[in-house]
């Protein structure tokens, strides 16, 4: 059974039985008065979006200040939920580039490539380097190499 400790905001798991007074102690307080029974909320049929207070603790949750199964259980929603959303989040965040790639991008690739060669980390290098994906740097040289742009 799951349990979550109201004061400290811990969610806990006992194994076995409770015993005759099914009191459940929190493992990093102690205490006993203010645990109760933790479930993740039904799965609802319809779906709802954040609201401006929701993602704020959402944010919180990134820099660190409150833990996902805490925030969860305040919002009525599963931490699953929270984890994609804090995902969609982080991944909005960095803004990466999407479209045709500029003769300046591939003369960096180039450039890069002079410099280096063929390397161990060389997609994520050019990835970080262009404000591009891994993938999209992967397919990127894959196309000039086949259309002989590339000697490597």
């Amino acid at each position: 059974m799951k349990f979550i400790c109201n004061d400290c905001v811990l969610v806990f798991e006992t194994h076995g039985k409770l015993g005759p007074r099914k009191i459940a102690y929190c493992p990093n307080c102690g205490d006993n008065v203010a645990t109760t029974k933790y479930s993740t909320p039904l799965k609802e049929s319809k779906r709802r979006g954040w609201s401006e207070e929701e993602l704020e603790l959402l944010k919180r949750c990134i820099t660190g200040e409150l833990m996902i199964y805490a925030v969860a259980a305040k919002l009525g929603r599963t931490s699953k939920s929270i984890s994609r959303q804090i995902h969609r989040l982080k991944k909005n965040e960095t803004r990466l580039i999407d479209g045709a790639w500029t003769i300046q991008e591939e003369q960096i690739i180039r450039d890069h490539l002079d410099k280096f060669g063929p390397q161990k980390g060389l997609y994520k290098d050019l990835a970080n380097k262009l404000g591009r994906t891994k993938n999209q740097v992967s397919c990127k040289l894959y196309h000039m190499r086949k259309k002989g742009m590339l000697e490597y």
